[in-house]
């Protein structure tokens, strides 16, 4: 038997088989037939193991082909027993088993009836009216109270009994959509005191000490104190049981099953606002939306991992699937958020005959929250991205959780729609507290070309962010490692220092994926580098690696774009230099070691490239180390010039070492730059040296560089700043080397942070930001990506899973 969350697959006897088998016959079943259909959803708990079991895609697909009207039957027979279970209260077990039965057979079915095109229009049918249902007695309590008067007993029965014929005639409308009555009755179920909200909800007058519960239909049940959790619109805490978070979760998956069409659309073909299910939420056709939709919001934000604030509180709180609620309802939260986008060329996603109305969770994101709302906000997004970074001093001692997808999501959107949410997270620090977490993930996945959706939004935010002027400020704060970032070694510095080396990271990474957004991330250096006070020698050596890496005639002459991530690169210097120069010694000093690389920008030509081409392999090997004589210690790390070996040596120097030792591995160069793989940095060397002009422009699509080109931008290089430092500088460094007998770097970086430059460097520009922006284009692929994390994440129950996915490959491990 296989284990499930919901059960042991396997391990109990076969209960819907023969009614399944009775399906697949060509005998059209009644949909009046309530002895039939009723087995399907008895008053007795099914497991969802067993129901995934025997109800299997397969035989889905069976019935599809052999007899489609019985499906279309059983489909529509189980929404109105759902409809059937709103006329009640959910009074007792039985009903509450018959409509958990009824979720866990749509939960199966539904999926797979949206795979197939052909079905399209099935969930746009009228809703059968007449049908008659069978309930359990005493699904909805009695609203009067043993010893009441008889008087107001009297007017109790009589309010409910008008209350059940309310319920009667919104679902005896005719023409009202199959997917709309679905949507409906989850989004009461969803609503229902006892059953998945607070139990003392939704009484009549209470009369003695226990006053009944669950009295009023479902169907028109209302109150405000609905909402589950507190946060947005809510104080006070309700109790929270095991069951109801269960019976939420089970619902929001049904609720993301009947969303799900978009996953069996191709991505060409894909419009968010072509999905009427979605639109019904949305656009808050149900009186229950806003109380849900801050419902969902505070599910996820107001989530605990850390059970009593010390280690191991978490294994002293039952396991209730809390986790999985906060994940779907920041799934379901992701969706809404992109029905209605503010794009340019938005109007060109609509479908066409539909109009997109106000998104009610965009208007009450924007516009509604308080700064109650705002501040609660904030703390539960710090506090959940934190979390995985909790490791404790204990194994095993803090809950690891599973929701960075979700918050990130939730954070970018809020940023995009809300200006005071932007402007109090900046004001308040806590964006350092969501900041690390965030590039901790996406530095973790950068080189898997899965992960590149969340790689994406990361650098969205940090773009969004990098506009802010406080957001760079707060850069400057010393930053303390908790966890060690993969391939960005930290010791002493700034926020500024990681977000930099992460974003090197970024930018060398061997997924391909990236490569359009290289100039969003060059954008976010430059827009903070004007603020960084100071850059430390390891990002510094990270900055000028970055253009040693893009300056390279090979990169550069490839695509007729390549250039401009040369002029960020350089202006992002002259920022460091003309606004923080006291504080940026670390980066002149490496400019310095590595000046040879703006002179040859300096004189950049085909010509050279040609030259460069055929020159002796030795050379473009020692391109790569420093031009300065020094030794780096082994154990300590620290860079030491080596005795008898001048600054002011020749760079083409055959035994010449490396001043900083760089953190990329050199065939992770070679990669970047589309060269053969090689171990040997000699072998490297060579295949570069055998590189011609035509090597150079394979992968340019077409495109010819001509020196006509080169001129063209090369005479707007910024480059006059740095030639003017390093034309003062380089020979005042030389001299105290030889005449003060310079042997460790550290001599020369403090001889640097006491100099000035102050009437020399050219007056600063003014500060030049760039903003993000979306656009159509990033609505589709935002749609796409939510969709992505949703599969892959909701595999328990595998609620998608051997499902025919168009809008996105699937690819199963073995």
């Amino acid at each position: 038997p296989c284990k499930s969350r919901y059960g042991i697959m396997g391990a109990s006897e076969s209960v819907l088989a023969p009614i399944v088998e009775q399906l697949k016959s060509k005998e059209a079943k009644n949909i009046q037939d309530s002895e039939f259909f009723d087995k399907f959803w008895p008053s007795t708990l099914l497991p969802m193991a067993t129901i995934f079991q025997e109800i299997t895609p397969t035989v889905v697909r069976e019935i599809k082909e052999s007899c489609s009207r019985n499906l279309a039957t059983l489909i529509r027979r189980a929404i109105i027993q759902l409809q059937a279970c709103t006329r009640t209260g959910l009074a007792n077990i039985q009903a509450q088993n018959i409509a958990l039965n009824v979720v866990r057979l749509l939960l199966r079915v539904v999926p797979i009836v949206m795979e197939d095109p052909a079905w399209a229009g099935f969930w746009g049918t009228p809703t059968p009216v007449g049908v008659v249902t069978n309930m359990p007695e005493r699904s909805l309590s009695d609203p009067s109270h043993r010893g009441a008067p008889r008087n107001l007993a009297d007017d109790l029965r009589a309010q409910q009994k008008e209350q059940v014929k309310q319920a009667h005639e919104l679902h005896e409308k005719t023409n009202i959509p199959l997917y709309q009555s679905l949507m409906t009755a989850i989004i009461d179920l969803l609503m229902a005191p006892g059953f998945t909200a607070h139990r003392s909800v939704g009484r009549l007058i209470p009369y003695g000490s226990k006053p009944p519960q669950q009295t009023v239909p479902l169907a028109v049940v209302g109150s405000d104190d609905l909402i589950w959790y507190p946060g947005v619109g809510q104080t006070k805490a309700n109790p929270d049981l095991a069951t109801t978070v269960d019976h939420r979760v089970e619902l929001l998956l049904l609720l993301l099953a009947t969303l799900s069409s978009p996953l069996y659309t191709p991505p060409q073909e894909l419009r968010p606002t072509d999905n009427p299910a979605l639109a019904f939420l949305a656009e808050g056709r149900h009186r229950h939306t806003d109380n849900l939709l801050k419902s969902l919001l505070n599910a996820l934000l107001s989530y605990d991992p850390f059970g009593f604030g010390m280690p191991y509180g978490h294994v002293m709180i039952p396991d209730d699937n809390r986790e999985q609620l906060a994940q779907l309802s920041g799934q379901v939260i992701a969706l809404l958020l992109d029905y209605v986008s503010s794009a340019p060329g938005a109007a060109d996603l609509e479908a066409p005959g539909t109009g997109v109305q106000e998104n009610r969770l965009v208007r009450m994101l924007s516009d509604e929250l308080t700064d109650a709302d705002l501040d609660s906000c904030i703390t539960g997004i710090a506090k959940l991205m934190q979390a995985p970074m909790e490791y404790g001093t204990l194994p095993a001692s803090y809950k690891q959780i599973n929701l960075h997808h979700e918050l990130i999501m939730v954070t970018w959107r809020l940023c995009e729609l809300n200006r005071m949410f932007l402007a109090k997270l900046l004001s308040s620090g806590k964006v350092l507290d969501i900041l690390v977490p965030m590039l901790y993930q996406a530095n973790a996945v950068r080189a898997d070309p899965g992960h590149s959706g969340l790689l994406h939004v990361v650098i969205y935010i940090c773009l969004l962010w990098s506009g802010e002027r406080n957001f760079a400020v707060r850069l400057n704060k010393p930053y303390e490692p908790l966890v060690q970032f993969e391939d960005a070694p930290f010791g002493n510095g700034c926020h500024g220092d990681l977000l930099m080396m992460v974003l090197h990271n970024f930018l060398l990474s061997s997924n391909s994926k990236l490569a359009p957004l290289y100039e969003c991330i060059l954008t976010i250096i430059v827009n903070v580098s004007p603020y960084l006070k100071s850059v430390n020698l390891l990002a510094a050596n990270k900055l000028v690696h970055l253009f040693q890496v893009f300056s390279t005639p090979k990169f550069v002459l490839a695509q007729e774009n390549n250039h401009r991530l040369v002029f960020f690169l350089l202006e992002a210097f002259n920022n460091l230099i003309q606004y923080q120069f006291s504080g940026n010694y670390h980066l002149i000093y490496v400019i310095i070691r590595k000046r040879d690389l703006f002179k040859d920008l300096k004189s950049f030509s085909i010509t050279s490239f040609n030259e460069a081409a055929t020159a002796s392999p030795e050379r473009h090997a020692s391109a790569d180390n420093d031009n300065v004589g020094a030794e780096t210690d082994a154990e300590t790390g620290e860079v030491v010039f080596a005795p008898g070996k001048p600054l002011t040596k020749e760079p083409d120097t055959p035994k010449r070492k490396t001043l900083i030792k760089t953190t990329l591995k050199e065939e992770m160069e070679a990669e970047h730059f589309s060269v053969t793989r090689h171990s040997s940095p000699s072998l490297v060397a060579k295949a570069m040296a055998q590189a011609t002009l035509q090597d150079a422009t394979e992968a340019g699509e077409g495109f010819q560089p001509t020196q006509a080109w080169i001129e063209s931008w090369r005479n707007k290089l910024p480059i006059g700043t740095i030639t003017r430092l390093l034309k003062v500088l380089v020979p005042q460094v030389e001299q105290l080397c030889q005449n003060k007998s310079v042997t460790h770097e550290v001599e020369i970086i403090e001889f640097l942070k006491d100099g000035t430059l102050v009437g020399l460097l050219p007056v600063p520009p003014a500060i030049v930001t760039r903003k993000y922006k979306t656009s159509a284009r990033c609505t589709v692929w935002y749609y796409g990506f939510v969709w992505s994390f949703i599969f892959l994440k909701n595999l328990d129950p595998p609620l998608f899973f051997e499902t025919n996915i168009k809008l996105f490959k699937v690819k199963v491990a073995e």
